[in-house]
């Protein structure tokens, strides 16, 4: 995914910040497209696999890692997973 998708995401959708509310709207089937960070730990993104595939929602690996995804959303903690 380019950033100037991640910027139009930003701008027009309610996004959702971390791998554990993720993970649940996975399993709700509210979610419909989840972002991965480059350097989202191995555990985490095996779940997120899971469950993506599993509910067949697209999972898009970024090539930024998480204090980058941050400051382009303008939070203080690193973002290793997102969701929309």
């Amino acid at each position: 995914m380019s950033l100037a998708e991640l910027h139009k995401a930003l701008q027009h959708k309610t996004l959702i910040y971390g791998a554990t509310q993720t993970i649940r709207n996975l399993k709700k089937g509210t979610t419909t497209t989840v972002l991965v960070a480059a350097n989202c730990p191995d555990k985490t993104k095996k779940t997120l696999t899971y469950y993506a595939t599993f509910k067949k929602v697209p999972l898009i690996h970024m090539e930024q890692p998480s204090d980058e995804i941050a400051l382009i959303c303008k939070r203080n903690h690193p973002i290793a997973v997102l969701s929309y």
